[in-house]
């Protein structure tokens, strides 16, 4: 985060993941905390927990687009 403050990048991130939580194929977000640290701003970003290793996950998907 620079001298400006949070970046639109961010904002935009926490956004779409507001926007999209409910879809079972995005991680949710349960908060967004805000502190000031030596007057610089931070954001937390809380999501849900995965039960599942992502790597392996992305693998079986891609393997099961390839046999189709």
């Amino acid at each position: 985060m620079g001298e400006e403050g949070v970046p639109p990048t961010a904002l935009r991130e926490i956004s779409l993941l507001q926007i999209l939580s409910h879809s079972l194929y995005i991680v949710r977000l349960l908060c967004v905390e805000h502190i000031d640290k030596n007057g610089k701003p931070i954001l937390y970003r809380v999501l849900s927990q995965s039960y599942l290793p992502l790597d392996s996950t992305i693998r079986s998907i891609g393997s099961r687009q390839d046999t189709s």
